[in-house]
């Protein structure tokens, strides 16, 4: 956990003792986390990116809740955009609220939130293997998160030039996959077809690019 002081680290292993023994039940659980136990993971992640989440407009731990809950339950990049810009501040425009939006999806949930979410994992293994208790596994939801809960062949895609939000869009056309160069295959034979796909004019134009670049 280097990544993270170890000051920080200390005071989430005293927060987990000091809320033993209902912090077991908060964190004994494997795969997918109850609403509950999100809510509990959140309150520890939040203090150790408090700071870090403000940069993105979120000022709580239930805040933080939310935004994995949208992408997590909607598996919708559009419609969790677009609550972006219905909900921004007056002074906030469109694009300046989409543009956090995917600033936070790429900083934290795509890469720091994993990290920190495994990082309390080994945590929560130490103190309660210690203490006597059975802990939980954090492994599969921090990989679901890294991947915004899409399948991994479409977050890879972005890689080579298709942001998720237009992969998202286009999924019921290249999915189900077996491996990525048939998802590869498939979007070139996409490529005579993309002025008639539901996409902007903007976002026809990176697929283009992005499929003659394979």
């Amino acid at each position: 956990n280097r990544h993270i002081p170890i000051e920080r680290q200390v005071e989430v292993a005293k927060t987990i003792i000091s809320d033993l023994p209902d912090s077991q039940g908060l964190l004994g659980w494997k795969g997918i986390p109850e609403p509950n136990q999100l809510n509990y993971l959140c309150e520890l992640v939040y203090s150790l990116e408090g700071k870090n989440l403000m940069d993105y407009l979120i000022s709580s731990s239930s805040q933080l809740a939310w935004h994995i809950n949208e992408l997590r339950n909607q598996k919708n990049l559009p419609a969790y955009l677009n609550d972006a810009v219905e909900n921004r501040w007056e002074d906030v425009s469109a694009s300046e609220a989409i543009n956090l939006r995917l600033k936070f999806i790429r900083n934290m949930m795509c890469f720091k939130l994993p990290r920190d979410i495994m990082a309390i994992h080994k945590i929560q293994v130490d103190v309660l293997e210690q203490n006597g208790y059975e802990p939980g596994d954090f492994s599969f939801f921090a990989e679901q998160l890294e991947n915004m809960f899409l399948d991994p062949l479409l977050t890879a895609l972005d890689e080579y030039g298709i942001p998720t939000q237009i992969s998202t869009k286009i999924k019921h056309l290249i999915l189900p996959s077996e491996h990525l160069n048939d998802l590869l295959a498939k979007l070139r034979l996409l490529a005579p077809r993309v002025e008639r796909l539901q996409l902007t004019s903007f976002e026809k134009g990176l697929m283009q690019w992005a499929v003659a670049e394979m």
